[in-house]
């Protein structure tokens, strides 16, 4: 709808927070929308035009990551946005922080995090979460499973997923990885693709519709990464 959203993280004082911002579509003023129902840091969220989706993440920094999905009517509460929390189903998420999603027809895909504090013990997973029925199917099975890492990046194009860099045990140096994967997302395989020149973890990465643009994140050496880096995917 024209805006940008940031939810949770964590303040200067390193504590977590639930407050929610908007950036407005003329790019010059944050706005202050509905806050989450709970405080998180390190989850993953995408949106699907109107709805937020926000999984994961952990209440504090050195606490254990949660299974709770947060979904954000941002039309609602006269334009401020409403938060609720899915209720809970026959299928039980893994809980992880540090992940990465994406939003496919009507399902969204958590792809890999950290099971443990802080996004140690990495998973493979790949989650999905059926938007029409707002509930959890069984998580993809074999090849649906990547390489296991959180802090990666993902982005969808032209049918599949990129996966792209992360870290192979949840720290900083020297686990972080420039692995890339694709998932296919009609066979659902995962299938590898070049590696990033850079190896790091925490990055950003988009799509103009034909390359995947990657920036930011933490490199091998435990310093911040500043350039760009593009995948020509044709």
């Amino acid at each position: 709808n024209g805006q940008m959203f940031v939810m949770g993280g964590v303040d200067m004082n390193s504590e977590t927070i639930v407050d929610t911002y908007a950036l407005n579509a003329a790019g010059d003023a944050w706005i202050p929308k509905g806050r989450m129902p709970s405080e998180r840091a390190g989850g993953c969220a995408v949106a699907d035009g109107t709805n937020i989706y926000f999984y994961g993440g952990a209440i504090s920094a050195a606490s254990a990551p949660e299974n709770s999905m947060f979904v954000m009517n941002t039309l609602a509460g006269s334009g401020n946005g409403v938060w609720r929390t899915v209720a809970s189903g026959t299928v039980t998420p893994t809980a992880v922080m540090n992940c990465a999603a994406v939003v496919v027809g009507r399902k969204v895909l958590i792809f890999g995090g950290g099971t443990g504090a802080q996004g140690t013990s990495p998973t493979g997973l790949i989650q999905s979460f059926d938007i029409a029925g707002d509930k959890w199917d069984p998580p993809l099975s074999s090849p649906s499973v990547i390489t296991p890492r959180s802090g990666l990046s993902a982005v969808l194009l032209n049918g599949f997923v990129f996966l792209i860099g992360g870290s192979t045990d949840g720290g900083f140096s020297p686990s972080s990885t420039a692995k890339a994967e694709a998932f296919d997302i009609v066979s659902q395989a995962v299938i590898p693709v070049a590696d990033m020149p850079t190896r790091r973890f925490g990055l950003g990465s988009v799509t103009d519709g034909s390359s995947v643009f990657s920036v930011g994140g933490v490199i091998s050496t435990g310093g911040f990464f500043t350039s760009l880096e593009k995948l020509h995917t044709v």
